[in-house]
Formats: structure tokens, sequence, C-alpha cells
């Protein structure tokens, strides 16, 4: 039955995002992308309802902020055909940049670091680009 469901799924995301034209390769990094932001969203507004039951302002604001840019490309990603790697590349290394700012605003690495880990899975979801000079410059950053 898991397997069943999983099926589904996958075709309907295929349905989704497939454009004519489009081949294989571009289909996946378009399904890699959007499934990594479908899991980014889902966990980024967990994080920001924690943050606000808890009343950590700071979270909240960081969720706020990273939702503002993940669940767009939500929306965004089924109709883009073209440059997918590097539009993503500019969102993601967007987020490792605010979640550096919101790193120091918290007072630094010590009392922080679980935001680090934001920032770690950015840049190995940079893996399914394909491209590895975009994926070295986000790890450089």
């Amino acid at each position: 039955m898991k397997n069943r469901f999983l099926e589904r799924f996958f075709t309907r995301i295929d349905t989704m995002l497939y454009i004519p034209g489009l081949d294989d390769t571009t289909l996946t990094l378009k399904k890699n992308v959007w499934l990594g932001a479908l899991g980014g969203t889902i966990a980024i507004s967990g994080m920001t309802l924690l943050g606000y039951f808890m009343d950590l302002p700071v979270i909240v604001n960081y969720g706020f902020v990273l939702l503002s840019l993940t669940f767009p490309a939500l929306i965004i990603l089924p109709f883009l055909k073209k440059h997918i790697d590097l539009i993503f590349f500019g969102i993601h290394f967007i987020l490792i940049w605010i979640t550096f700012y919101f790193m120091i605003i918290m007072g630094g690495l010590l009392t922080s670091a679980g935001l680090l880990f934001t920032g770690i899975s950015i840049m190995f979801m940079s893996t399914s680009y394909q491209k590895n000079r975009l994926t070295i410059i986000l790890f450089a950053t």
C-alpha cells in the first residue's frame, strides 16, 4: 500500500512539474528542488509555530523571513522551464546570508548553533543543481 501511495504521489508531482520540451535531467532537478522546498516549508512552519508558542520573537521573525522565500518557490517552480538552478541558487544564497544575520542577532555560534544546521541543509540541497561551480560557491559562502 505504501508503494502505491508513493507512486501516485510522485506521478502527480511529475505531471505538475512537467512542461512540454523539458528533458529528464531538468525534470529531476525541478522535482528535487520542489520536494526540498516543500519539506523546508513544512519544517520552517513548524519551527515558526514552536517559536511563537515558546515566545521566541527572533525565531518567529527568522521563520517568517525564510517562509517569504521558500513558500513562493513552491508556487513559482511549476511554471519555470529554464535557469531553475540559477534562480534557486540565488534563493539559497540569500537564505545562507539571512541565516548568518540571525545567528549574529542571536549572539553568535554558541547561542544559535541550531541555525547552523539550516545553512548546512541549504548547502547540501545545492548538490542537486548538478553544476559543481554553483555548489562550490555555496559551500565557500
